[in-house]
């Protein structure tokens, strides 16, 4: 009887239970709660760009270095050679590729004045001596080739070389008449030198001046034309010279020179001369 009783009327239960005190203070704290406490933020950055655009703050970039580009994004430089070893340089090259250790080979031209009356001759014995005394042993112009092989270590030269000069005289002003009426005429006179030297040298970029000491081996065969009969006599002595001159890099494997000499004993009074080379290592 009593349950029945209880369930009559349930729109007066629920009345009864919101007009509880205790309950409705819990309803009402809690938006007042929710209020106070912000939503917590992320940390690591992942909120979405639609949060952040609601509330009018942009999205921020990642701050991220570009990654280094790859050999064949790029394949004009991927095969490229280091720049050191890049040749052949320009030329008249600013940096100093005449002061790097080599070997040179260098062929040219060589020009000057030589006087042979001081050697000693041989080969004849019934020959006047009084010969090797006139034109043209006691001066004469002298032309022709030199070659030179050449080491360059820490600005120090050491060259071994050869000279091929060829004499310039006019024949018919040799002719002269001996004790006993023949006529003697100078109809060749073939010099040689073999040469070889010290030195150093101070490299400015591409142009290196130098001085060499050398010594020189001298060979002279002449030729007497006396009554049409040839008579052959040589000669050898060794003398000294003093050479200076600048060497010009083109590129660092060619290179073109000019350089003076003058004696200081022996054949050789002075000289000049113009080469080009090779430069290897």
């Amino acid at each position: 009887m009593h349950t029945n009783e209880r369930h009559k009327h349930p729109t007066l239960t629920a009345a009864a239970i919101l007009a509880s005190p205790a309950l409705m203070a819990t309803f009402l704290a809690l938006p007042a709660s929710a209020q106070a406490e912000p939503p917590p933020s992320d940390p690591y950055g992942y909120e979405s760009e639609s949060e952040r655009l609601s509330v009018g703050e942009p999205a921020p970039l990642p701050d991220r270095e570009p990654p280094p580009p790859r050999d064949w994004e790029h394949p004009a430089t991927a095969n490229a050679e280091p720049e050191d070893d890049r040749d052949p340089h320009a030329p008249l090259d600013d940096r100093p590729i005449a002061a790097w250790d080599h070997f040179e080979f260098s062929m040219g031209f060589v020009g000057g004045w030589r006087r042979f009356d001081r050697m000693a001759f041989r080969g004849d014995a019934t020959l006047d001596p009084s010969l090797y005394r006139t034109e043209p042993l006691n001066g004469v112009q002298s032309y022709g080739l030199r070659y030179d092989v050449r080491l360059v270590v820490a600005y120090t030269r050491m060259t071994v070389g050869i000279d091929i000069p060829f004499t310039q005289y006019t024949v018919d002003e040799t002719t002269r008449t001996l004790d006993d009426g023949s006529q003697a005429t100078v109809a060749h006179v073939k010099p040689f030198a073999f040469r070889f030297g010290i030195g150093g040298e101070l490299p400015v970029g591409p142009v290196a001046p130098f001085v060499d000491i050398l010594g020189s081996i001298h060979s002279v065969r002449a030729v007497y034309d006396i009554d049409d009969v040839e008579r052959e006599v040589k000669a050898r002595s060794f003398g000294f010279s003093a050479r200076a001159g600048i060497r010009l890099h083109v590129r660092k494997w060619f290179f073109a020179s000019l350089a003076g000499e003058v004696g200081i004993v022996g054949p050789m009074v002075w000289a000049a001369d113009l080469s080009v080379g090779f430069a290897v290592m």
